[in-house]
């Protein structure tokens, strides 16, 4: 090891030794800086070793903010960290890591589990010629970690020196003179097999690694049993932000992820990463698909999401990438929609808004929209005839989306009985005549562009079973549970029938989803739609 010195101090001996000794230990500052540490370091070989396994691996640096644990002259300074000066031929203990008393602050963040610490070593006005010897415990060694010569007034050394397993060090002046310290800290060296216990105030661990490719921290569980883990975090404070596992993915750029969370199981339930609140993890039939992200929650909310933007956002892809559809809740894009669709909406029951009743608190109004085999479109509006004649103005919002061909129109009189006809009707204007002049009421119908070769009946993969194992839903009305008997989806029982599996590909679909790990279903087929 190459100790680093470096003069500090820019005082002549004739202008120091002028002054009183005692106020220029006292008063003079001795800057706290940053040194370099290598990267790793290796424990000395026990005596005697002959074998591999008496050999260590090197130990990776864990650096600190530079922190000063020990200055014998005082500044704020006491007990063993503290005053009085050291004496020469004479030993001395400090505390490094852990609990470290009589420092200003809690300690400097070195752990009872560094094995190694990087010191800077600081003689201030010493009484003359000596050098000062470091060591963890056990019988003093002969190599010395600073030495200085006669008339300066202060020297200092980073190196590297291993630490007590009670995170103690010892330092002996090896000469019959006296001299005040500094002992600064800006890193440990830290040692996996000493992790085990819980670390005091004022420690924390740190590791940093510095890899081409893969992981730092690799924790790895090959425990058959259920609930084993790799990695396990856990935090049992209340204070509010507490986490368990915090991961930061700080760069400003790229594509990064704070935490990253991958299943390689084909098996129902399975997840890259599961959230589970107080109420324990749910099981459920219906809910027994694989996901990235999986939340359960016996009475609160599985995943929640909180933005001014997008809460959440799902969407659907095919094997190049191209978007296919897409849902949005909370959507502030959409004039705040609760929920905003890219794609068409389907539902199983009806589609209602709710409002409150007026007087009954108990109660509410449900109102279920309006369903038929086309995608509609429609105004309404009252008019009057003039001389028997009329045209009501087709607004512009119903002409952008509606489709020529297919216009209706209904025409009712108020008031008394007359005779009204329609004698034009398109996108731009609807004339009416009528017998003799009268108010009436018109509702115009129309199909969306868009969609106006729809067919209510066509091929569609919704109500296909997930697997083998999928049992009759019971969120269904009983009418659609009926049907899937019916038409052979399901058995009496509940169970899929098999036979309509193999016949419609259904098993041949299952078995290349459990190989491939996707959603064992296919996309619904609209070949009649038109855009």
């Amino acid at each position: 090891m190459i100790p680093c010195l470096k003069r500090l101090g820019r005082w002549s001996p004739a202008l120091i030794f002028a002054a009183s000794s005692t106020l220029l230990a006292q008063n003079v500052d001795i800057p706290l800086r940053n040194w370099t540490a290598p990267p790793f370091w290796t424990p000395p070989r026990a005596a005697g070793a002959v074998s591999v396994m008496d050999l260590s691996n090197p130990l990776p640096f864990i650096p600190t903010d530079p922190c000063r644990i020990a200055d014998t002259r005082g500044f704020g300074f006491t007990g063993q960290a503290g005053p009085p000066i050291l004496q020469g031929l004479a030993t001395r203990t400090f505390q490094i890591a852990g609990t470290v008393p009589g420092v200003p602050l809690p300690g400097c963040g070195i752990p009872l589990t560094a094995r190694a610490v990087s010191f800077q070593f600081t003689v201030i006005q010493p009484g003359g010629a000596g050098n000062l010897i470091a060591w963890p415990s056990g019988a003093m060694p002969s190599v010395s970690v600073l030495n200085w010569e006669a008339g300066i007034f202060a020297l200092g050394n980073g190196i590297v020196v291993p630490i007590s397993t009670s995170g103690a060090l010892n330092v002996f002046v090896n000469a019959a003179v006296t001299t005040h310290l500094t002992i600064d800290v800006n890193g440990y060296y830290y040692d996996s097999a000493l992790s085990s216990g819980l670390l005091t105030a004022g420690e924390y661990l740190g590791i940093i690694g510095d890899r081409s490719g893969g992981p730092v921290i690799l924790g790895r569980n090959n425990n058959p049993s259920s609930n084993s883990s790799g990695v396990q975090g856990e935090v049992t404070a209340s204070g509010a932000g507490s986490a368990g596992v915090y991961g930061l993915a700080s760069a400003t750029s790229g594509v990064l992820y704070g935490l990253l969370g991958k299943s390689g199981s084909v098996s129902n339930e399975a997840a890259g990463v599961k959230g589970v609140d107080s109420g324990g993890g749910l099981t459920s039939t219906a809910a027994n698909l694989r996901a990235g992200v999986r939340g359960d929650s016996a009475s609160g909310v599985g995943v929640m999401g909180l933005s001014r933007a997008t809460g959440v956002v799902g969407t659907l892809i095919d094997s190049t990438g191209n978007l296919l559809s897409a849902a949005y809740l909370g959507y502030a894009a959409g004039a705040n929609a609760a929920v905003y669709a890219v794609g068409d909406i389907s539902a199983t029951g009806m589609k209602f808004f709710v409002e409150p009743h007026p007087s009954d608190p108990s109660k509410v109004i449900r109102y279920v929209a309006l369903e038929g085999p086309e995608a509609g479109t429609y105004f309404r509006g009252t008019g009057h005839t003039t001389r028997g004649h009329a045209e009501i103005d087709v607004p512009e919002s119903f002409r952008l989306v509606t489709d020529e061909e297919g216009l209706t129109v209904q025409l009712t009189p108020v008031g008394e009985l007359v005779q009204l006809a329609i004698i034009e009707k398109s996108l731009n204007k609807i004339t009416v005549r009528s017998s003799r002049d009268v108010a009436f009421d018109y509702e115009v119908k129309g199909v969306r562009r868009s969609f106006r070769n729809h067919q209510a009946i066509g091929d569609g993969a919704e109500f296909i079973p997930s697997s083998p194992e999928a049992r009759l839903p019971i969120f269904l009305t009983e009418e659609a549970r009926s049907r899937l008997i019916s038409n052979g989806t399901y058995r009496e029982d509940g169970s899929v029938n098999m036979t309509t599996a193999e016949r419609l590909g259904w098993t041949a679909l299952w078995e290349a989803a459990r190989d491939s790990g996707t959603v064992p279903v296919r996309r619904p087929q609209t070949p009649s739609r038109s855009r």
